[in-house]
């Protein structure tokens, strides 16, 4: 609201009156009901909650991060596994059609 209040040079009467009742330009809004100073606290409260939200997206993803580098190992230590007794099977096959 503030931007374009700056850019359109609105008189000073006019931004007065849109902070006392901001709903007359936006009918969908909802109803003004505080003061400047309880906006603030109220805008503080929800960057805190963000940030909270944040911090816990954050630790989610490093937790993530972890389980599938612990899971690319697992399946890597599962190939090797896997091709090294394929190679013992081959040996034991060729060793059984040469007898």
């Amino acid at each position: 609201m503030f931007d374009t209040i700056y850019h359109r040079k609105i008189p000073l009467k006019k931004i007065d009156e849109r902070l006392q009742n901001p709903q007359a330009d936006n009918k969908q809004s909802k109803p003004w009901t505080g003061s400047l100073v309880d906006t603030v606290y109220s805008l503080r409260d929800q960057v805190k909650a963000l940030e909270m939200d944040q911090k816990k997206m954050k630790k989610d993803l490093e937790d993530e991060t972890k389980a599938r580098k612990s899971l690319e190992n697992l399946i890597k230590k599962f190939m090797k596994n896997q091709q090294s007794m394929n190679l013992v099977n081959k040996d034991k096959e060729m060793e059984e059609n040469h007898t």
